[in-house]
């Protein structure tokens, strides 16, 4: 190669290739700070595509995560209010019995009738009143509840209740007749009261099962959550380590190139001496 001084082509390499030697060490520092292995789209286009989809999952599952604990906290005020009712109806039975027998006297029974009788109002009341979010769960007036639980839109991602499977006012429970005003009454109503208490049990193993039902739904989309976002990781996330190799030998070579840089001039200098 013949020696010329107007375009030193050794020292515009060199410098394009410290250019992207610093290019290049600069992208691996922000990885290695941001923790993020594509900090640019153009570093991992197809690998930026995949992990933006499962950035979206995952935030898709853990709000199906906390629509699940919301529908089981529903069911819980649900059966909350009606293991109250239940141990009211408890005590009507209780009452029952006992102006049932001839032990007691009128006076005594008008007693017991006093306080049967409020704890039906009572029972009545919670189950107008009982409400999540705005909405009545025991009236019989309630609306049918789809769960999102899954990320798709799909049917088999919902669940769904229709709360007026709740029912649980007096008319509902065929307690609305319920006396012990005499002994007769009060023996009639014994029959009355176990089915009452039957039909309270009976929602309340419903609202159990399907509170058990959500409960592996969330544990599911956990499970999921986790594994996806440890798909996402290893696309995403940088490899300390093997950045940190990376960092160090493009360091090496960025000093090399440095001193490289410096033998450049050798050439052009060699040349002008053949014309002094």
């Amino acid at each position: 190669m013949g020696f010329r001084v107007a375009t030193n082509y050794n020292a515009l390499q060199t410098e394009r290739m410290l250019q992207k030697n610093t290019q290049n060490s600069n992208r691996v520092l922000g990885q290695v700070a941001s923790g993020d292995r594509i900090t640019q789209a153009a570093v991992d286009p197809s690998g930026l595509a995949i992990s933006e989809k499962l950035k979206a999952k995952v935030r898709s599952q853990g709000q199906g995560i906390r629509n699940t604990n919301d529908a089981v906290s529903l069911f819980q005020v649900a059966e909350g209010a009606l293991n109250e009712m239940s141990s009211m109806a408890v005590r009507l039975r209780e009452l029952s019995m006992a102006s049932a027998t001839d032990t007691y006297s009128d006076s005594e029974r008008s007693m017991m009738s006093m306080e049967f009788n409020n704890l039906k109002s009572e029972i009545q009341r919670i189950a107008q009143s009982t409400e999540y979010n705005g909405q009545r769960l025991l009236n019989g007036n309630g609306k049918t509840y789809d769960f999102q639980v899954g990320v798709h839109n799909e049917d088999n991602e919902r669940l769904s209740f229709n709360t007026q499977k709740l029912n649980s006012s007096l008319d509902a429970l065929n307690a609305t007749n319920l006396s012990i005003s005499s002994k007769e009454n009060a023996r009639s109503s014994l029959k009355g009261i176990d089915q009452m208490i039957s039909s309270l049990s009976d929602k309340r193993a419903t609202l159990g099962a399907k509170s058990k039902r959500l409960y592996h739904a969330a544990e599911n989309l956990k499970v999921g959550e986790v594994n996806t976002m440890a798909t996402n990781s290893r696309i995403r996330d940088t490899d300390m380590a093997e950045a940190m190799s990376k960092k160090v030998s493009l360091d090496l070579i960025q000093n090399a190139t440095v001193s490289a840089m410096g033998q450049t001039s050798i050439a052009p200098q060699n040349a002008l001496k053949l014309i002094s």
